[in-house]
């Protein structure tokens, strides 16, 4: 697998260029500054275009799984938002040279969070695809050659997406969102799934606006630094000097984007971004 701190180019929806130009201006910037490639993906219908695209697990090989995202097409007035994959890469000349290998399980990228020998998903994809939990774990791991942890996902939450709740800060730690006061029975499946795999648990300090902090997980990861969303409130003074002092103990840089307008349509940085590595 290519985990997030071995990427090097950052791509975006052309869409989100109509839209947000204040925010992708401040994401170029820091980019060309990091001596870090992007570009934009033509052919899309929703700006979360990590959901939608391919996942990548060597330089030039991806998986792209089947998207159908059912929090969307059950929604009539949402149908127009559903990106064609089919499209995207007829569209850009840059898939040409991947190759992909299509997968008719039901996943969107959003849900997948990776290191190179383990991927984090939730157990949307099985509810997803109606088969058998193991089966679902023995499917991935061939794909993925990478042992597949399956987590509960967080109750209520439509998505079902593995982003919202936590990030690989390296291969043997991974951050979570602050869990005092998330139900019992929930909490304790995720961390025992976490430590049967051996995994070092760092959580988010507990903030301000609890039901909305799980926005600061959805941070963008490329190479060695990070772009965390920042929301000018109370939860930035408690979740941000902490995120700061812990990538800097990583050896990772961190800078943040305030990420207002791009959430109130429903997703963050990780959501908006897709990140790969290219020569």
């Amino acid at each position: 697998m290519v985990p997030d701190w071995e990427t090097n180019k950052v791509f975006y929806s052309f869409l989100s260029t109509y839209d947000f130009k204040i925010e992708l201006g401040k994401l170029r910037r820091f980019l060309k500054e990091s001596n870090l490639g992007y570009g934009h993906i033509a052919g899309t219908k929703d700006y979360f275009c990590r959901d939608y695209m391919p996942i990548q697990i060597s330089e030039n090989e991806y998986i792209q799984f089947n998207f159908k995202p059912d929090y969307l097409l059950r929604n009539e007035k949402m149908l127009g938002f559903v990106t064609d994959t089919e499209t995207v890469f007829r569209k850009n000349s840059f898939f040409k040279k991947f190759k992909i290998q299509k997968s008719e399980l039901i996943l969107d990228g959003g849900n997948i969070i990776k290191s190179k020998n383990r991927v984090i998903v939730t157990d949307k994809v099985v509810q997803d695809n109606n088969l058998p939990l193991e089966e679902i774990r023995e499917k991935l791991e061939k794909l993925f050659n990478a042992k597949v942890i399956i987590i509960p996902k967080f109750p209520g939450e439509e998505t079902g997406h593995a982003d919202g709740i936590i990030r690989f800060i390296d291969e043997e730690t991974v951050l979570t969102i602050n869990l005092d006061d998330e139900n019992a029975e929930w909490k304790d499946k995720l961390i025992k799934e976490l430590k049967l795999s051996n995994l070092n648990i760092i959580s988010l300090p507990k903030a301000k606006s609890p039901d909305k902090d799980w926005r600061y997980i959805n941070y963008l990861h490329v190479a060695t630094k990070v772009i965390v969303p920042s929301f000018e409130n109370d939860s930035d003074k408690i979740i941000l000097p902490f995120l700061h002092a812990l990538f800097e103990k990583y050896g990772i840089k961190m800078t943040t984007i305030n990420a207002v307008n791009i959430a109130e349509q429903g997703g963050i940085l990780n959501c908006f971004t897709w990140n790969i590595f290219e020569q």
